[in-house]
């Protein structure tokens, strides 16, 4: 995947400067740096923050990129420039010094987490199911059964009467509204328990407004929530509000799946030993001395492929469950229906 975009960018840089779109000098170390330091006072953007918090490797958080790139030296670009100018043995580089090359050249769309997330939106986007048609057919087959049961139950009625000359009085025994409280009592269990985890779900992603006081936040273990700097924080360090990462940085819970698709969408960091999924990258929530990954194929294969298949088989359970209370519950109201 990383190899995909960092070919892609090289190929880009190659024919903006042979068709002359590109009309910098990058011929050297020395040259690049001064290039970097004009197209930043040109079109310098927030969104590129994560390219220069990578490059620089600090915490984007109160950083000041523009006096880093001013500070920086001619060598600080060795490698990205060995990079286009073909000195290295292969053409692939570290991430970091495609992602500044992108953003040089105006590479679209960028960074790479950007790039492949086009594709997933588009998929999406095709996948999604016609529910009109879905419902439809599911009331036309739900209809076909309930007139094929009516019309069996009307001939085992007929017959009962050929055969006496009287209209059929075999009894159906009813089940005791016992069993029917049962089962409602579990359909409502299972109910309230997926209504639940929706609930702490939404908590977690839609977060308030922090109020005029509040100038700073804390790390509760799956979010930032606001809090003001006078006030302390159980285990947690308290540092300066920034509303953006206290929107965008969230932590998924262990239970949730994780699949090729969330390429792009999260980043990680090992604790314990065990990955941990964020929302956006950057610092460490928990431990600053480490920086978030971006998520790959290789982590979902040796990671993920086992958990994403139990979670697969809970829900299969749950659903078939709750489908079989139901059709239990039809069965019953249907008996008694016919013995009153």
């Amino acid at each position: 995947m990383t190899e995909e975009y960092q070919a892609l960018v090289l190929a880009t840089y190659k024919k903006m400067k042979e068709t002359k779109e590109l009309n910098s000098d990058l011929s050297t170390r020395a040259k690049f740096r001064k290039e970097c330091l004009k197209v930043f006072n040109e079109r310098y953007h927030p969104k590129d923050d994560d390219i220069f918090a990578e490059f620089f490797d600090v915490d984007k958080m109160g950083a000041n990129f523009h006096l880093l790139l001013k500070r920086s030296v001619a060598d600080d670009f060795k490698a990205v420039h060995n990079h286009i100018v073909g000195n290295n043995k292969t053409d692939n580089t570290d991430l970091k010094n495609t992602e500044l090359l992108a953003w040089l050249i105006d590479f679209q769309p960028r960074p790479s987490t950007t790039y492949y997330k086009s594709f997933y939106q588009k998929e999406d986007v095709d996948v999604i199911p016609d529910l009109n048609e879905e419902s439809a057919e599911k009331q036309e087959e739900s209809t076909s059964v309930d007139t094929k049961a009516e019309s069996e139950d009307s001939t085992e009625e007929n017959d009962g009467e050929k055969k006496t000359g009287k209209p059929s009085n075999d009894p159906v025994t009813p089940l005791t509204d016992y069993r029917l409280i049962f089962i409602l009592i579990i359909i409502i269990l299972l109910a309230i328990g997926k209504l639940s985890f929706y609930i702490w779900e939404q908590e977690v992603l839609v977060k308030r407004e922090p109020k005029p006081s509040e100038k700073c936040m804390y790390w509760t273990g799956y979010d930032y929530e606001p809090i003001s700097c006078d006030k302390t924080a159980d285990n947690s360090i308290i540092i300066p509000l920034d509303l953006n990462r206290m929107k965008s940085m969230k932590k998924l819970p262990f239970f949730t799946k994780v699949t090729k698709r969330d390429i792009g969408r999260l980043w990680w960091g090992k604790i314990d030993g065990r990955p941990e999924y964020f929302t956006d990258s950057g610092i460490h929530p928990v431990d600053t001395t480490k920086r978030l990954l971006p998520l790959s194929a290789y982590m979902v294969a040796k990671y993920e492929t086992e958990k994403n298949l139990i979670i697969d088989l809970l829900t299969w359970i749950y659903y078939i469950t709750i489908g079989v209370l139901c059709g239990l519950l039809i069965l019953l109201f249907s008996k008694r229906r016919v013995t009153s």
